[in-house]
């Protein structure tokens, strides 16, 4: 598997397969089960209470949270979005609405894995 390994710094950055504005820390794969989904893991020590996803580059504050009503991603856990292909956006904020990643990504019908670390900035990996 050839792999590319981007560092991010939250300015815009343009890739071959879409293009990404990351705020916090990520790591972002191009390639997660089940195919045509958002795979979320969370690598931190980090409570993520809510998940809002929606078009690539609109303002995900007033978005409607992703997860149950009584649903967190604790460390450790993970969590699938099914989504239509094309490019989207995340907004992960902790139980405080502490923002803790967003990004833009793009979503084809291998899927994408997104996962959430402590102290690593931003990167992309992609095949």
């Amino acid at each position: 598997m050839n792999q590319r390994r981007l560092a991010v710094t939250g300015a815009l950055l343009l890739l071959s397969s879409g293009c990404a504005h990351v705020e916090g820390r990520g790591e972002l794969m191009d390639h997660a089960p089940p195919g045509d989904a958002l795979l979320l893991q969370n690598a931190s020590h980090e409570t993520i209470c809510y998940a809002h996803l929606g078009a690539a580059g609109a303002d995900l504050r007033a978005a409607p949270d992703r997860l149950a009503a009584d649903e967190t991603l604790a460390p450790g856990q993970q969590h699938a979005f099914a989504l239509e292909l094309g490019t989207h956006r995340v907004r992960l904020t902790d139980c405080n609405r502490r923002l803790l990643l967003e990004t833009d990504f793009q979503l084809g019908a291998e899927g994408v894995t997104l996962t959430l670390h402590d102290d690593r900035p931003a990167f992309f990996d992609q095949d």
